[in-house]
């Protein structure tokens, strides 16, 4: 994660940051063989799979901060900074404005999706994944079933612990 120590940062450039290390947690080269043979046989490119990874991965950094900093004073400018780095993106081109359109209206439905999860259930951020992968193929849904909570819950994790780190809430153990 960042070299800078996370606590020093201003609220707001602790969600930039938290934007701007996306890409370095949720790489292209992380997708295993075995989701990339599904992906091939299924007839998904593993860019698109990618994309729609980075998505998610977007989506569970930013219900991270909505939520754990839910009734804190930092959790507008945490947001804050970190919408800027995803609106920068938007002022780089027709490409980056319609991926930034995307991640805003892929948030509203895993947020749907993440307010319904429940113990012993299947996950429904999974299931709305999947839908977004727009294939009906089984292994593509199991693919969706599997590697989409980890990736969603490993994201919120990671920005937990920084949120720790960052003494912005408290963990047991920190």
């Amino acid at each position: 994660m960042p070299d800078q120590d996370v606590a020093s940062l201003s609220p707001i450039d602790f969600g930039r940051m938290l934007a701007l290390t996306l890409d370095k947690t949720c790489t292209i080269e992380q997708i295993s063989e075995q989701e990339r043979s599904i992906l091939a046989e299924a007839k998904i490119g593993v860019e698109q799979y990618h994309g729609e990874r980075l998505l998610l991965a977007g989506f569970g950094r930013e219900y991270a901060i909505t939520t754990l900093l839910r009734n804190s004073p930092v959790r507008r400018e945490v947001r804050d900074g970190y919408l800027e780095v995803w609106n920068n993106v938007a002022k780089k081109g027709d490409t980056g404005a319609a991926y930034v359109r995307l991640f805003f209206q892929r948030c509203q439905e895993y947020a749907k999706a993440a307010e319904q999860m429940a113990p012993g259930s299947m996950n429904p951020v999974g299931l709305v994944f999947g839908g977004f992968l727009a294939s009906t193929h089984g292994n593509v849904q199991a693919l969706a079933l599997t590697y989409g909570p980890d990736l969603f819950f490993s994201h919120f994790e990671i920005v937990a612990e920084l949120l720790a780190q960052a003494k912005l809430i408290k963990r047991p153990g920190n």
